[in-house]
């Protein structure tokens, strides 16, 4: 693909939304995408409630091409949490673990099969104590994404992560329709969860909006919460995202 190609292709980002796009970043080219996101979350444990309230302040992923299906990533942030239990309150403040990975472009615009990708990432046991894992923790998420019209596009992840804290496996997965309101605005929404070897399913929905200042610049707004009977856990989240060069 030209430069000229590039100028006139609009961003494609892995935010705000929990799925990962398939698309990769071109060789020599590389993408910030940064954020901020607020977590409210109230939980009852032996019936003590506890209200835990997060700040990922400037949760930040680089995307560099490595070539045309292979790009490198690397993703950290500064979270805040504040913890409330029975009138005392605790704050614990610090970068979050390192993650390093690549995505992989396995099979590219097939006539009548979805684009598929994959992501192998492993959380490097750098950062704040109580936000990083003591070991490498290895991921490994699979992406099919399929353009259902010119409007709409359907994209389907499914992942594993091994938690060595825990000692436990973790999946995790998301279903994400995306439309084209405009050139320039797009909207999704999204059914996602997780669960564990131990931790029956969280279900979990969001929505958002994307604005496209540029072909290379985007600013995007979103929200979620729990759909688990009994829960609690919502956020919102705003972020701004960038290809260089232009």
């Amino acid at each position: 693909m030209s430069n000229g190609q590039i100028l006139d292709t609009p961003l494609i980002t892995d935010r705000p939304d929990q799925a990962e796009s398939a698309e990769t970043i071109l060789f020599s080219y590389f993408q910030i995408e940064t954020g901020f996101l607020y977590n409210k979350n109230n939980t009852s444990v032996l019936g003590v409630n506890n209200e835990i309230k997060s700040y990922d302040i400037a949760s930040t992923l680089v995307r560099i091409g490595l070539s045309s299906r292979v790009e490198l990533r690397i993703e950290s942030g500064y979270l805040s949490e504040e913890i409330l239990t029975l009138n005392k309150k605790e704050t614990i403040s610090g970068f979050r673990s390192l993650n390093i990975g690549t995505k992989i472009r396995l099979v590219n615009n097939p006539n009548s099969a979805p684009n598929i990708s994959a992501i192998i990432n492993f959380k490097l046991p750098v950062g704040k104590n109580s936000f990083k894992p003591q070991n490498i923790e290895p991921e490994v998420i699979f992406i099919f994404a399929k353009d259902l019209s010119h409007i709409f596009t359907l994209s389907v992840n499914v992942g594993s992560e091994w938690k060595n804290t825990e000692n436990i496996l973790g999946y995790f997965f998301s279903l994400a329709l995306g439309i084209s309101l405009t050139d320039k605005i797009g909207t999704y929404i999204e059914y996602f969860g997780n669960a564990s070897t131990n931790v029956s399913l969280i279900n979990k929905f969001d929505t958002g909006f994307t604005y496209l200042i540029k072909n290379n610049i985007q600013y995007d707004v979103s929200g979620g919460l729990d759909i688990n009977t009994g829960t609690s856990d919502w956020f919102i989240s705003t972020g701004l995202s960038f290809r260089l060069p232009n």
